[in-house]
């Protein structure tokens, strides 16, 4: 067996969730679908999607006209996260160097490990990650720089001017936007068509809700795809309940899209209740704002709790204390948030 594998440490979440009502600290979708709309999806189902293997082909097309690419420019993956290990499996890192920054996805970092290859974090010095730093950590070593946009869990978004500058370096650049569709921020898959040195990383698990189903998407050049990331896909990466469930999430998109549009409207209402009160937080470019733990001589996260909401706390770059994490939801206007 690998030895080095004894070393790497890998994170489970504890938290009993049968305790709470909402569970916001693993950012999945906790407004769930009408019964009537789910229940479309339940009778859509047919033996053959247990009996025989998926059928991507009609799935990849589908999702291709999703993000306005040819089907050629990207694979299937069981989420964004297997994109990233098809990424490092794919790039020659032993030995080398990649780059990101101090506050990511955790799994950039374990992945680095699995596949020994030296990890150099970009630190973030105030809320928002200043791309010039990025270009500065690159040396002759470097294999390629990922960078979750928006961050998690920071949830500041870099512009495509800014993704242009770090692509124009000449170095690999993976982009996961896996919290893209939670913002009003253009998404960079556009760019593909200019750059060869752009993957850009999409998921299904975010805000379409889908996370159990593990289905995403690796976009890049035709060239990367066909010589390269095709090589170390799965053979079949997701089930064919996988693939039946995002064709009825395309089928009936106007619903998930008004389902963002609540999410974004909600947020910003939100953040401006709470500033009304008074209440001390930090706005972000993702479904999230980050609110300090303690003020007003009350510990927000208890208060929270009470009402069995499930958060995280953090500290955050260039502050003081600790901070929630508190990430909106539709269904969150059925609480009342009176922190004052």
């Amino acid at each position: 067996m690998k030895k080095h594998l004894q070393d790497i440490v890998r994170y489970q979440t504890k938290v009993d969730r049968n305790k709470y009502d909402i569970f916001l600290g693993q950012n999945e979708r906790n407004t769930y679908l009408p019964d009537e709309v789910f229940d479309n999806f339940l009778a859509s189902i047919e033996q053959t999607d247990i009996f025989q293997y998926p059928d991507l082909d009609r799935l990849q097309l589908k999702i291709a006209n999703l993000y306005n690419v040819d089907k050629d420019n990207l694979i299937i993956t069981p989420g964004s996260d297997n994109g990233i290990k098809t990424i490092f499996e794919t790039f020659d890192v032993q030995g080398k160097n990649i780059i990101t920054t101090d506050y990511c996805f955790p799994m950039y970092k374990v992945y680095s490990n699995l596949f020994k290859t030296a990890i150099n974090t970009v630190e973030y010095k105030s809320m928002r990650l200043d791309v010039d730093d990025v270009i500065n950590a690159i040396n002759s070593d470097t294999q390629f720089i990922i960078l979750a946009n928006p961050n998690s869990p920071l949830g500041d978004y870099q512009s495509n001017d800014n993704i242009k500058k770090l692509l124009d370096t000449g170095i690999h650049i993976i982009i996961d936007e896996a919290y893209i569709e939670s913002t009003d921020k253009e998404s960079c898959v556009p760019l593909i068509n200019e750059y060869s040195n752009l993957t850009v990383l999409r998921t299904f698990s975010k805000a379409y809700g889908a996370a159990g189903m593990r289905v995403g998407s690796l976009i890049s050049s035709k060239e990367n795809i066909t010589d390269y990331f095709s090589k170390v896909r799965a053979m079949y990466p997701i089930s064919s309940l996988g693939v039946r469930y995002i064709e009825f999430i395309l089928k009936h998109h106007s619903f998930f899209l008004n389902y963002f549009d609540k999410l974004k409207t909600g947020k910003k209402n939100l953040v401006e209740i709470l500033q009304g009160q008074g209440v001390e937080l930090i706005d972000t470019d993702a479904c999230w704002m980050f609110v300090k733990r303690t003020q007003n001589d009350k510990d927000l996260f208890e208060e929270l709790n009470n009402q069995l909401i499930h958060v995280r706390v953090n500290t955050l770059p260039g502050q003081q204390g600790d901070w929630i994490k508190l990430n909106y939801e539709p269904i969150l206007e059925n609480y009342d948030f009176n922190f004052s």
